[in-house]
């Protein structure tokens, strides 16, 4: 077999070369182009050691591949009628791996033959209507600095008409993914997708419409899901005064999701009015509709806002909303009614620049609700390392928290992707480093609550904040916000919110360096008390065309006092560029970074260097890879240690 496709890739080969040589004048049939060729020769060496309670493992793996890649591009009859573009990547590889858990040892030797190829095609691409195809079949190695290395094997083909009316352009598409990854982390994705994009552009007067529906499933690590996701959306700006002082946006939107473990559907109707009356007064209002359906779980909310900005004086700014919604759902109904007013004040003084801002909201709810669960959909939060993240409600079911990515089509899985712990009330949610959830990713969560109490209460809110920059890279600022909550009728609940939190900030930013010393301080009488500080240096700076280099640290301290825990954290890199010429660079890249408190104690530390040299169409890389992580709460570790080396010829 391995012999079979090799000499299927060199007949292929020879083919292309022959065509190539096809003058475009000798027949009106089609056209070759003279192909293009690219290869590269790599070899990769890695070592793993996992060592636990449980586990003790020594993985040894070295991979040989050789690359190709031919191009061509031409046409058929005519390049106005068929004009395509199409190449070929074939690949061999060779692996040699030696595992060994405790004292058994077994040992594999892997030869593959893989032929990537990718097509692109246009029919009448100068005519009103054109008709595309393309396909694609790669293999990538996704990796990055400090990544642990995956491999994957995509095979993408779908075709889209394109219909270029002025009056209506409109295009109706398929797109088919197949993704099967391997390596550190591995899944199976299958993806199916049918979409329609049409758009009626006039003057004043412009409307979108986009229908997709997505069919995926998805097998990560051994947990399996399919999702089907239908999502229509349909668009209007109109704006009804030539000077644009007056618009009015609508949004219509449908989405349907069918999944293994869920099955959720939304309409949402948002229309919002903009009204620019003088330079100094403007009006907007907004009135929105949702109907959601999870599973059993059904919720309709209607909300109405409206809002007035005027400039009373050059540096002074206020502005009044109010607010009026209903929502009812499966357990009960409620009715809210807000009404806010802000001010924000600058001025410019020989001793700096000042600016000063009060926020002051009031909002009366009535509520009739009986005893169950209430469900969540759709949180949406956003996930990094050095910030804390807790689900907005009290008293919720672990059991039946959801992640999901921002468009709902993948789920994340708990303890792979992302780490969920009780701070009661409330639940916090922090990212896997190496999960699938990228830092500082936004994600969606959905999750049931205990049901409050039959009651009706009213809030207040206030914010109140100043801002000095005595210097241009010099800010200085402090936040206060109260949150206080009043209980006007219906059965007592066991607590009432009561809130304050206070944060400063200083930071000083030049070009080459960021200084920031940040501090929060909670205290709630019904919720979850903390306090936060970080320090954060970060250093950039080009001494020469030659030399670059990138220097970062930050470390602070959280404390939860209603558990009287603490958490400490730091995290450091550097980064050093050396390129003499234009033929070869250096870089070395570090990281240290580090989690420890009551419950959690994590340390994960790593070292890259690699060498870039170039000369003309030809190219070469060496690289080293250093990565140790450990888990003191389990007593688990991971060490490894990659060197990797390829040299290539680009496409030519």
């Amino acid at each position: 077999m391995q012999n079979t496709c090799v000499y299927y890739t060199i007949f292929i080969t020879i083919i292309f070369c022959v065509l190539g040589f096809h003058p475009a004048n000798a027949q009106k049939i089609f056209y070759f182009s003279r192909p293009k060729l690219a290869a590269d020769l790599s070899y990769e060496a890695t070592r793993e050691i996992r060592k636990g309670k449980n586990i003790n493992s020594t993985d040894t793996i070295n991979d040989y591949t050789e690359h190709l890649n031919i191009e061509t591009k031409g046409w058929v009859y005519h390049p106005a009628l068929f004009d395509f573009k199409l190449g070929l990547s074939p690949e061999w590889t060779q692996t040699f791996e030696d595992h060994t858990i405790g004292t058994i040892s077994a040992s594999n030797n892997i030869k593959s033959y893989f032929m990537g190829y990718y097509f692109d095609a246009s029919v009448f691409q100068f005519k009103p209507y054109t008709l595309q195809f393309f396909a694609r079949k790669q293999d990538n190695d996704i990796t990055g600095s400090f990544a642990s290395k995956s491999d994957s094997l995509a095979t993408t083909y779908g075709t889209n008409l394109v219909l270029k009316y002025r009056t209506l352009p409109t295009i109706i598409g398929y797109v088919h993914n197949s993704i099967n990854q391997t390596g550190f982390y591995s899944s199976i994705d299958v993806e199916d997708e049918f979409k329609l994009d049409m758009r009626l552009p006039k003057e004043n007067n412009k409307s979108s419409l986009n229908i997709s529906f997505i069919d995926k499933t998805q097998n990560t690590n051994g947990f399996f899901s399919n999702v089907k996701t239908l999502d229509s959306d349909l668009n209007n700006i109109w704006e009804f005064s030539k000077d644009q002082r007056r618009s009015l946006i609508s949004y219509l939107q449908y989405r349907e999701t069918k999944g293994t473990l869920f099955n959720n559907s939304t309409i949402t109707f948002n229309q919002n009015f903009f009204w620019e009356q003088t330079e100094e007064l403007d009006f907007n209002g907004q009135a929105y509709y949702s109907n959601t359906k999870y599973g059993e779980f059904n919720s309709e909310t209607m909300t109405i806002t409206a809002g007035l900005n005027y400039d009373i004086f050059d540096n002074l700014q206020a502005n009044l909303t109010g607010e009026a919604s209903a929502r009812e759902y499966q357990g009960g109904s409620e009715q809210i009614y807000s009404s806010g007013m802000g001010l924000d004040y600058q001025k410019s003084t020989p001793l700096g620049e000042f600016r000063l801002i009060s926020n002051n909201n009031y909002r009366i709810r009535f509520r009739n609700v009986s005893d169950g669960l209430i469900q969540t959909l759709n949180e949406p939060h956003t996930l990094n390392t050095t910030q804390l993240v807790f689900l907005n409600e009290k008293y919720i079911d672990p059991g039946s928290i959801i992640v999901t990515n921002a468009a709902s089509s993948i789920r994340y899985i708990e303890n792979i992707d992302y780490i969920i712990t009780q701070v009661t009330p409330f639940v916090r949610i922090r990212r896997v480093p190496l999960g699938a959830i990228a830092d500082g990713e936004n994600v969606l969560v959905s999750y049931q609550f205990d049901n409050p109490s039959n009651y009706d209460d009213a809030t207040l809110s206030q914010s109140y904040g100043i801002t000095y920059i005595p210097i241009e890279p010099l800010s200085i600022s402090y936040l206060y916000n109260r949150y206080e909550q009043f209980y006007k009728g219906g059965v007592p609940p066991d607590y009432l919110d009561k809130d304050v939190i206070q944060t400063g900030d200083i930071a000083w930013d030049v070009k080459w360096s960021r200084t920031r010393l940040f501090y929060q301080n909670t205290n709630s009488e019904s919720g979850t008390s903390n306090s936060r500080w970080t320090a954060e240096q970060a250093i950039s700076y080009r001494y020469s065309r030659s030399v670059f280099t990138m220097l970062s640290a930050i470390y602070g301290v959280s404390k939860f006092k209603d558990i009287n825990e603490n958490e400490t954290f730091y995290l450091l890199r550097s980064q050093v560029d050396y390129a003499p010429s234009r033929s070869w660079k250096i870089s070395l890249e570090g990281y240290r970074n580090g989690i420890s408190g009551d419950s959690i104690d994590t340390l994960d530390h790593g070292f890259s260097a690699e060498v870039d040299m170039f000369y003309g169409i030809w190219s070469t890389s060496i690289k080293y890879i250093f990565i140790y992580e450990k888990d003191g709460a389990s007593s688990q570790s991971r060490q490894l240690n990659s060197i990797y080396f390829r040299v290539s010829r680009s496409l030519w």
